[in-house]
């Protein structure tokens, strides 16, 4: 299973984020974009590592485009469906996808 939002929120916060730079998280199966989105991702997310036991996705903070935000949604916290991306704060949306 994915770290709880708790967890990832704790890792957030030691890891030197500044208050402008933070994440919206959801558990819901609600997903938030932008249009347009940061045209940074590859920045932000250098590299992903599929393990036995889960993903590890490294984020660097200081690549992050003042007024983005990082955006992590739990699709399926059961199935450890997780949606990562960036948005910026002031065109943020957010929807829960029919099914």
């Amino acid at each position: 299973m994915p770290h709880p939002p708790a967890r990832i929120r704790g890792a957030r916060l030691s890891g030197g984020w500044g208050r402008q730079r933070w994440a919206k998280i959801t558990t819901d199966g609600t997903l938030c974009n932008s249009v347009p989105a940061p045209r940074n991702m590859e920045a932000v997310f250098p590299s992903t590592k599929h393990e036995p036991d889960g993903t590890v996705i490294v984020i660097n903070p200081a690549a992050m485009k003042p007024g983005s935000m990082l955006v992590i949604g739990l699709i399926e916290p059961g199935a450890g469906v997780v949606a990562f991306g960036l948005a910026w704060e002031d065109k943020l949306l957010c929807s829960k996808p029919r099914r």
